[in-house]
């Protein structure tokens, strides 16, 4: 199998040599970074195949003949390689999409794409404290710089505020780490792991400004206009990059970093999560702008996934399935969503009977509705039945209250959008029409949305019934 060093390698490489292209070579250099991004994808998606059909063990990688503490390593296993293949597919497919807008802008974007995802991919497979904060810092960076490529002066503004509040989340988290070395002496995550993380007092200091960075790269309710004004002003496929692509690597991060925050940490991280998801999706109900209603979406389901981590040592072992689940319908159907949004161009849900006039896009753009929604046989619908099934049964009805009224919220606003879209009048003088780079990503991820509502399934006890639950409904 190929090495996943190979990711990081190929990404940074090409994003390095796009700089010694001429001027006129915006082409060259985008299907370079396509190719470079449909390697790393097959990488991760051979990875990932393997970890699931064979019992092959954890792969570590160093960066010196050295072990740490005296090098820096990554690790792949079968979490690595999922979520590394979701970053680098959104990257392909969101790349192929915005093709012609990252052209016109120049090969610097398709630079600031690569450096994206290359990144990305670091924060997911890295081992080590110190190259978390470094890579994040070089994401953040990039995402400012597709903002940009928008220019308009809301666009610029939005991402001026970006990179304000990434650099103070970035600093809240560089003290973490600063503190964490000096009580821990390393700053492998597996090394501070096998310590005893109750000893020192000053540590749980440092626990507590990483846990917070991290929950603040979530976006969390109210702390979260700087993104929503970027999911609102940048083109649209760069917000689906935001939505699926960073939302995902900071989800597994948060995973990742859980171990270190004591219970009563967890348990805050929760009740900030489902605050989030409540709030989010009630605001979203007063929104007219498709783009920041997605914004508001997106930063509702990371507040609910932030929950479910948090709530880990009450979910138990179940835990992993609920995230994955929810992650992966967000993951497809807001990406579609944004997509869509970006070839209609209306500023107001109202004037969205125009999508009518495209028969494809409009079944595609109902299924993404019913995918985010959380209905069968997408896989968030599985998600939500196993979290609300094991909050039952430890108890905790006001959880459960929690989920179902932010869900309420969230079916309210989305089959708002929807019947709004089948019902109003349609213009007859405008048409909505989209190119071959467009649409074809919005297909592929549908059909994938399908897809992973069937894998999910499989794992479901009650699989076979569920699947049947909207005949009957409909019936």
């Amino acid at each position: 199998m190929v090495d996943p060093i190979y990711i990081v390698a190929v990404l940074l490489g090409i994003a390095f040599s796009l700089g010694f292209l001429g001027k006129k070579s915006e082409s060259i250099a985008g299907i370079m970074s396509l190719l470079a991004l449909g390697f790393a994808s097959l990488v991760s998606a051979q990875w990932f195949y393997n970890f699931v059909t064979s019992d092959i063990e954890t792969y570590q990688i160093f960066t010196t003949a050295f072990k740490p503490p005296f090098s820096i390593n990554l690790m792949m296993c079968r979490d690595e390689a999922l979520f590394t293949l979701m970053i680098n597919a959104i990257g392909l497919f969101g790349g192929f999409y915005m093709f012609d807008k990252l052209k016109k802008a120049g090969k610097n974007s398709f630079i600031a794409l690569l450096m994206l995802i290359m990144g990305l991919n670091v924060v997911v497979m890295t081992r080590d404290l110190f190259n978390l904060f470094v890579f994040l810092e070089i994401s953040s960076i990039a995402v400012a710089g597709l903002i940009i490529t928008t220019q308009t002066t809301k666009s610029i503004t939005a991402g001026f505020k970006y990179m304000i509040a990434t650099g103070i989340i970035s600093g809240i988290l560089l003290l973490g780490i600063a503190f964490i070395y000096y009580y821990a002496g390393s700053l492998n995550i597996d090394v501070i792991l096998s310590q005893n993380l109750e000893a020192a007092k000053g540590l749980s200091i440092a626990i507590f400004f990483i846990m917070i960075a991290v929950v603040l790269e979530l976006k969390p309710f109210p702390a979260n206009g700087w993104g929503l004004d970027v999911y609102s002003s940048a083109e649209s496929g760069v917000s689906s990059l935001l939505s699926s692509a960073y939302a995902t690597a900071t989800v597994y991060v948060l995973m990742k970093l859980l171990p270190f925050a004591p219970e009563n940490l967890q348990f805050l991280i929760a009740d900030i999560g489902i605050f989030t998801f409540i709030l989010s999706n009630l605001m979203c109900m007063k929104q007219d702008n498709p783009n920041r209603m997605l914004g508001y979406s997106s930063v509702s389901q990371i507040g609910l996934l932030a929950a479910v981590i948090g709530l880990s040592s009450v979910i138990g072992e179940f835990t992993y399935f609920i995230v994955i689940s929810i992650l992966l319908s967000n993951f497809f159907a807001k990406s579609g969503l944004f997509w869509i949004a970006g070839i209609v161009k209306q500023d107001s849900i109202k004037n969205w009977s125009i999508l009518r006039s495209n028969k494809v896009l409009l079944v595609l753009f109902g299924i993404f509705i019913f995918a985010l929604t959380g209905l069968p046989p997408f896989p968030g619908f599985f998600g939500k039945w196993e979290l609300v099934m094991h909050l039952a049964e430890t108890k905790n009805f006001i959880w459960i209250a929690g989920v179902l009224i932010g869900s309420f919220f969230e079916i309210v606003y989305m089959f708002r959008w929807l019947g709004y879209t089948v019902k109003l009048d349609m213009p007859e003088t405008e048409k909505v029409k989209a190119k071959f780079h467009q649409i074809l990503p919005i297909i592929i991820f549908a059909a994938a949305a399908f897809g992973a509502g069937y894998y999910v399934s499989s794992e479901h006890q009650y699989a076979s019934l569920i699947n049947f639950l909207p005949l009957a409904v409909a019936l």
